[in-house]
């Protein structure tokens, strides 16, 4: 069951720097970001000109339905109690490739890729690229994921990530030149792309000018052993993986090419994030984005968010709110306090059952796998009710299928054994042996 036209909500305004991503011929000038003119006048930071890679990716608001934004400010977002950085990475959607508004694969860090028989995957780099600490962002960045950590068995003990093996077997890693790998397999991979492209992505580069410092194979054993003593680490590749987090957030030491920078370290008060002088992206009026200066996310009890939020100490909150907590957060859109706005989710449906085809007890296990019984179940499931009782009306009863934006998508599917019909349920369950009990 999904929520009226499939939507989840958020608080006010989403970042318009970080949608209606389309690649665009070079802004003919480009315009300072006013909280670095200090930086830049002070020789701190070079000049935009100079951070930006020689084909920035130019972000075309009006085209994507937006206004260009104005540079500055803070954003802040509530996080529950434990929480860390990680609830940045939704936010940022950086990757080597992206999905755009048509679930389309479009490059973003990359400047283009191209796939050849669906098993050979060349990727460009933007020439001149940067990391947030100024390094060039180049193959060498890749090669060192990929022989030094992906193939190094006592740094990476779990192995290759899946969307790397196709049939058991690893790509061909080839850096063809400094701005130019190549991933190549002897059967096409399907997941290779989509994984890059995931909300928790498969990342196949790392700032190898950074991290080679913890590795003894080119910093050496003398400093190795100094910065073990000084983090209170017996191995080096304990201190290396400390160090490597890409994801989580936890080192704010370690370059990154997202639009925002983290500053804290684990178990702040907040999370703060400033903006990356050296992302890539700009809009057409040559601003570098993202628009918004500094983000903070600020830890909070979970049962105290939608309070915080409908006071209007959240400038945007699109975590650690439920469907439930809609009729308040109407209440405070419509005094004012708030910005109110439903957004698309990914999801085939809010609620599913998933039954358990593999169930330990023959019996079961037998029943779960026979379609009639499964279908017995779905149909005998009053949606409508549920929607009514629980979700106030605002859910569409549903199949757990496609949603209407995929091109695959099939109005057939998502009505199939949907609809609540006990007479059709009770027909299957005799077929195969099995009575309703009419009392309930």
């Amino acid at each position: 069951m999904l929520p009226a036209a499939h939507r989840h909500f958020v608080s006010l305004l989403i970042i318009a720097a970080l949608l209606g991503r389309t690649p665009r011929s070079q802004a003919a000038t480009y315009h300072e970001t006013p909280s670095l003119r200090a930086d830049v006048a002070a020789g701190l930071l070079p000049p935009i000109e100079q951070r930006l890679p020689s084909v920035p990716l130019v972000v075309d608001m009006k085209a994507g339905g937006k206004l260009p934004g104005k540079p500055g400010g803070t954003l802040r977002m509530l996080i529950g109690p434990g929480g860390d950085a990680r609830g940045l990475v939704p936010f940022e959607y950086s990757r080597l490739i992206v999905y755009d508004d048509r679930y389309r694969l479009v490059p973003d860090i990359l400047a283009g890729f191209d796939v050849q028989d669906g098993r050979i995957f060349t990727f460009h780099l933007r020439p001149g690229h940067r990391w947030s600490d100024g390094t060039p962002f180049t193959s060498e960045d890749f090669r060192y994921y990929w022989e030094d950590i992906a193939n190094n068995a006592e740094l990476n003990t779990e192995g290759l990530p899946p969307a790397l093996i196709v049939n058991g077997t690893p790509p061909k890693v080839d850096v063809i030149d400094e701005t130019t790998i190549r991933y190549s397999w002897a059967w096409p991979n399907q997941a290779f792309l989509p994984a890059l492209a995931g909300a928790a992505p498969l990342i196949i580069f790392r700032p190898a000018h950074y991290l080679k410092q913890f590795n003894p194979k080119y910093s050496g054993a003398k400093l190795i052993s100094r910065l073990l003593a000084e983090s209170k680490l017996d191995k080096w590749t304990e201190l290396h993986r400390q160090k490597d987090d890409p994801l989580f957030l936890t080192n704010p030491d370690l370059p990154t090419l997202a639009p925002w920078v983290s500053l804290s370290h684990p178990g702040s008060e907040a999370y703060v994030a400033v903006r990356n002088p050296y992302y890539h992206r700009i809009d057409k009026d040559g601003r570098q984005l993202p628009y918004i200066d500094r983000v903070m996310l600020i830890p909070q009890l979970r049962s105290e968010i939608l309070s915080t939020v409908v006071s209007g100490k959240s400038d945007l909150q699109a975590s650690g709110l439920a469907v439930g907590d809609l009729p308040a957060l109407r209440v405070a859109a419509g005094k004012g306090t708030i910005k109110l706005d439903l957004w698309p989710s990914g999801r085939g449906s809010e609620l599913a059952l998933y039954p358990n085809l593999n169930a330990a007890d023959p019996v079961w296990q037998k029943m779960m796998r026979d379609t009639r019984f499964r279908r017995a179940m779905s149909l005998a499931i009053d949606r409508t009710a549920i929607n009514q009782r629980i979700y106030a009306g605002m859910a569409k009863p549903r199949a757990n299928t496609l949603l209407p934006d995929s091109p695959l998508f099939s109005p057939d599917a998502q009505r199939a054994w949907s609809e609540f019909d006990l007479a059709r349920a009770q027909e299957l369950l005799d077929e195969i042996g099995l009575k309703l009990d009419n009392k309930y």
